[in-house]
């Protein structure tokens, strides 16, 4: 009983520092840098509008709408501004946060389902002791904890699609009605949610064979009971297209509605798979992302893996888990477990792998296996010892937890753009100054109606008025034309002929005509090498006046600290850069021309 007690005290203190670690500062860089891919808070503003044939709009069939909905309902919408000329700088800041904290809260939240679900999971092949170090790597995963104070659906997903997992080794199990419903609608809320819901296809077809060849029947009778089971999630995932992937079966068409296949280019709602990057160095991007995010878990996996060669599996004690079968024993019901949750993870980690253009947040659905797998490792380093076991988890949770912990003090810093800002009020003259902005920087300054046409001149397609995630957007689409006071003549640089600019800099700097110059910095080709080349001419003619990094030192280079990695210039690896950040943002300079 007293044992009981303490694994439950330990569940509780672990889960609520997932919590905290998800939650606390999530709405840094906002409004100045949304992160990439933050269509559901534009669907979330179509939906509460009802914008008039959304469909036209790529945002609206980007993601399916389980999160926009859930937003709605979970959450107020911002109320309408008053007075705006009157309104504090701060006020209006805090106010075009709305759109986008809105749903990083609901992400938020959401995410949190990995924590118990990580738990039940792991309980399938572990003891108490093992799956409380596989729920702590889940917590304090520095990617988890980056992605779920994001507005986008991964870590949400995350949740659900292990879930999802848990419920399928119930199915096999089993194999009764209520599994079957209880994996249907894990699954259903994974593939609401993100499209690569799609996966948990495998691990339920063989979670169903494995029930049906305990049952003694043939899976694939077209009557009867075990048939019948296959209409629940059959069902399940013709109510979540028709419910949540409207735009799949809009007659208008438009950009939403677009799946289209050219040559090697499959493209649905602008979410591009080019067919010809199956080349397999994926795998190699996959394995630098989880050294780079996840160190800890790299090392627990290889000290799994040589413990499984060197050893031979011991006998498995029935736990009480195995009674739900009472014809099955602990070994049988456990390689039932493993086949399951197999399926979920090689084919996931096949295609990934395969593919090249994979990205960070594409590992997420492969943490809980891999916290498992490091707390099967430490299990067995253990010999069964529960104090030699407490040890080693300290040891191997400490590190996870520190970083994770400094992220978010880095959140709650105040950001580069921030402090540029400040600078430019402390020493710049607002409506005077023409002050030059690189396009990829928002600085919480008010703009100009005039510098606000000027950019609306420079770009080929307006972002339409429902559109405010953005500090631009939401001054231009919300305030309109009564800016208060001070506001400044920021002037964002044109980008569009970025090879023009790689060929001929010192004309794109000499045809640039401002007082001050406030530029990120995009160093070693990042992004594109006719940036880099433009600022080193504009480093090369001006004067330097102020500069602002996210590092304590120059060491880290000048790669930003924000929402992802960029895939063009490898930065450090980004644990090393939390410890050695102080806040989040771009590596900015401010330059006045010569």
């Amino acid at each position: 009983m007293h044992m009981r007690i303490a694994v439950a005290g330990v569940l509780v203190a672990v889960v609520l520092l997932g919590a905290v670690l998800r939650l606390r500062g999530n709405d840094y860089l906002l409004p100045l840098q949304p992160e990439p891919d933050a269509h559901i808070p534009v669907q979330v503003s179509m939906l509460e509008e009802r914008v008039e044939q959304p469909h036209g709009d790529k945002n609206f069939g980007k993601y399916p709408h389980l999160l926009a909905w859930a937003t709605i309902a979970a959450t107020d919408p911002p109320p309408p501004v008053q007075a705006p000329a009157q309104d504090s700088l701060e006020a209006h800041l805090v106010a075009a946060k709305d759109p986008m904290r809105r749903v990083r809260s609901v992400v938020g939240w959401l995410s949190l389902i990995v924590l118990p679900a990580t738990w039940l999971l792991a309980r399938r092949f572990l003891g108490a002791g093992g799956a409380l170090v596989a729920l702590g790597l889940v917590a304090t995963s520095l990617i988890s904890v980056h992605f779920a104070a994001q507005a986008r659906p991964h870590a949400a997903a995350m949740g659900f699609g292990t879930l999802a997992v848990w419920a399928c080794t119930r199915v096999a199990r089993r194999g009764d009605l209520a599994a079957y419903v209880l994996a249907s609608l894990a699954g259903a809320l994974c593939l609401g949610t993100l499209q690569s819901g799609l996966a948990l296809g495998f691990p339920f077809l063989v979670a169903h064979l494995i029930a049906a060849r305990r049952a003694g029947g043939s899976p694939w009778l077209l009557g009867g009971r075990r048939a019948a089971t296959l209409a629940i999630p059959t069902a399940a995932v013709a109510l979540t297209l028709a419910a949540l992937y409207p735009f799949l079966f809009a007659d208008s068409g438009g950009d939403a509605a677009r799946v289209a296949l050219r040559g090697n280019l499959v493209d649905q709602a602008g979410h591009k798979l080019f067919l010809n990057q199956f080349n397999g160095r994926g795998f190699a991007l996959l394995g630098r992302a989880l050294l780079d995010w996840e160190p800890t878990l790299v090392l627990g996996t290889v000290l799994a893996l040589v413990l499984a060669a060197l050893r031979r599996p011991a006998a498995a004690a029935p736990r009480p888990a195995a009674a739900s079968h009472p014809t099955a024993t602990s070994h049988t019901v456990e390689r039932a477990d493993l086949a399951v949750l197999l399926a979920y993870v090689l084919p996931y980690l096949l295609v990934t792998g395969l593919y090249q253009r994979v990205y960070e947040r594409f590992l997420l659905p492969l943490i809980p296996a891999l916290a498992i797998l490091t707390g099967w490792g430490l299990e067995r380093l253990s010999g069964g010892r529960p104090g030699r076991l407490a040890l080693l988890a300290a040891i191997v949770l400490v590190p996870p937890t520190l970083i994770a912990w400094r992220l978010t003090e880095l959140r709650l810093a105040p950001c580069t753009q921030e402090l540029a800002a400040q600078w430019l009020v402390d020493y710049a003259h607002p409506a005077q100054d023409r002050i030059l902005v690189t396009r990829s920087l928002q600085l919480p300054l008010f703009e100009t109606v005039a510098s606000d046409e000027e950019e609306l001149r420079s770009r080929r397609a307006p972002r339409p008025p429902y559109t405010r995630q953005h500090w631009s957007d939401y001054q231009r689409n919300v305030l309109g034309s009564a800016r208060p006071r001070p506001a400044w003549n920021l002037v964002w640089m044109p980008v569009e002929d970025l090879r023009g600019m790689a060929r001929r800099p010192a004309d794109y700097v000499r045809s640039q005509v401002g007082d001050l110059l406030v530029a990120e910095i995009f160093a070693a080709g990042r992004v594109h090498r006719g940036l880099t080349r433009v600022h080193r001419e504009f480093r090369r003619e001006g004067e330097l006046l102020a500069r602002f990094t996210p590092y304590r030192s120059s060491f880290l280079g000048e790669h930003p600290m924000q929402f992802q990695d960029e895939t063009s210039v490898r930065p450090a690896p980004f644990a090393w850069r939390v410890l050695q950040a102080e806040r989040m943002g771009p590596v900015i300079e401010i330059l006045r021309p010569r």
